[in-house]
């Protein structure tokens, strides 16, 4: 466990972004069929949404290891979740910073900045650009590496990795191809930094 830890810490020291190895296609073009499909996923989603959804999500609006993962989501106990909590911190942190180059490259506007007929339920981020979706990204990588160090609770973890991305399309903040993207960084980061698939 601390030889992992190690080596985490190592990687995070080498020079020079990760963002630069990884790869996404830019956002749907205005008007393309997955343009359209977001937008009426994200009215499906508003209009079926209940309040525990929308409370359960706006609990990730500031994303960390406990928001995240930790025991009011059902999925680690704060056991668990303490023995993880400082490499989980630091891929989140290496994982905005991937994340960040694409959004400056690719300027996505908020869905309810484009269609003011969607109504967030959660907390408005700070950034206003959405592509790809870093909570998304966040939630593969960090479900990658909760899952290879509690096996035994895999399934759970993998679920709660997609239903963070998830939870930004139902709180109205991101459209599902941002999530999309967001999740094919987090793939991507996960086999660069952890070795895993």
């Amino acid at each position: 466990m601390k030889v992992f830890a190690l080596l985490l810490s190592l990687l995070f020291l080498i020079q020079g972004t990760l963002a630069s190895a990884l790869e996404i296609g830019p956002p749907p073009a205005k008007g393309s069929a997955i343009y359209l499909q977001d937008y009426k996923i994200l009215h499906q989603l508003q209009d079926s949404r209940t309040e525990e959804q929308c409370k359960a999500a706006d609990l990730q609006s500031r994303p960390t290891t406990t928001n995240l993962f930790g025991p009011e989501t059902g999925v680690l106990t704060a056991t668990e979740l303490q023995s993880v909590i400082a490499e989980c911190d630091q891929l989140m942190n290496k994982i905005i910073k991937i994340c960040a180059p694409f959004k400056a490259q690719y300027l996505r506007i908020r869905p309810y900045d484009v269609d003011h007929t969607i109504h967030p339920c959660v907390k408005i981020p700070g950034g206003n650009h959405s592509y790809p979706s870093t909570h998304a990204a966040m939630g593969i990588l960090l479900s990658k590496y909760l899952a290879k160090k509690f096996p035994a609770k895999r399934d759970l973890i993998m679920q709660q990795g997609l239903q963070i991305g998830m939870n930004r399309v139902l709180g109205g903040v991101h459209h599902p191809s941002d999530v999309a993207a967001g999740r094919a960084i987090g793939r991507q980061a996960a086999k660069e930094l952890l070795e895993v698939e």
